[in-house]
């Protein structure tokens, strides 16, 4: 039995084992970097301490609450009850009042007048009378009183229309029995205090805006223990050294 010959190694197929075993040692390599960084954790000790940090000037917040919260209310509450309503008031009694008073009443009437008028009266004459006596023309004086008496019926409707001065200063007493209609438009004003504690209902949610001091503000930090991912670390080359900082 006879073996054939060895084939010689061609430097194509190096070239291939080569690249493969290099493919195999980068997927190697990037899946224990992969697992580091998924599984490990650095875990940094912090005592407490005493922090300066300033806040931004404003920031806009969602706020939560719950239902029916319940408030004591301590200070004074002021109130304002608008009150429009018309009262009806009871007045009794004598009331005495100065009155002053300058006007002018109008009058419009009709005055009927029906009365009889004695006339007596005694008439004067002193006169001539020119006549005829015997055919001849004369003139005959007539001087004498000729008494009058005749009662005159008078049947008139008289119309008045004027405007009468009155001009009155004077005390008047008034009694009164009657209720009167008052229209009430106004607002009061009281300073309340809220003893029992108060159910509010407030929105789910809202927005704000919190305003901060423009001053630093000391924060004391509690000891507390940091869990920082690998994958959270960065390097960074500096001059005077090698800088680690977290990237999120």
């Amino acid at each position: 039995m006879t073996t054939a010959p060895p084939k010689p190694v061609t430097w194509r197929s190096l070239l291939v084992v080569l690249l493969a075993a290099v493919l195999l040692s980068f997927i190697a390599v990037a899946g224990a970097a992969y697992y580091l960084l998924s599984r490990l954790a650095p875990r940094l000790d912090l005592p407490a301490q005493t922090l300066r940090i300033t806040l931004p000037p404003e920031l806009d917040t969602r706020i939560d609450l719950p239902r029916g919260m319940t408030a004591h209310v301590r200070e004074p509450v002021r109130i304002e009850v608008p009150l429009r309503e018309t009262i009806s008031v009871p007045i009794q009694g004598r009331f005495e009042a100065q009155v002053e008073m300058d006007t002018h009443i109008p009058v419009e009437l009709d005055v009927q007048v029906d009365r009889i008028i004695p006339i007596r009266v005694a008439l004067a004459v002193d006169t001539e009378v020119e006549t005829r006596v015997m055919g001849m023309p004369m003139t005959v004086p007539v001087k004498g009183t000729i008494p009058i008496e005749f009662d005159l019926p008078v049947h008139v409707n008289v119309p008045v229309r004027e405007r009468i001065p009155i001009r009155l200063d004077a005390p008047v007493t008034v009694q009164l029995d009657d209720r009167m209609l008052v229209p009430v438009d106004t607002r009061f004003e009281s300073l309340v205090r809220i003893i029992s504690p108060m159910v509010v209902e407030p929105d789910p949610d809202f927005d704000a805006l919190a305003r901060f001091p423009h001053e630093p503000v000391d924060v004391e930090l509690e000891p507390t223990t940091l869990d920082i991912p690998l994958r959270a670390l960065r390097m960074d080359f500096e001059a005077d050294g090698l800088n680690a900082a977290g990237s999120e």
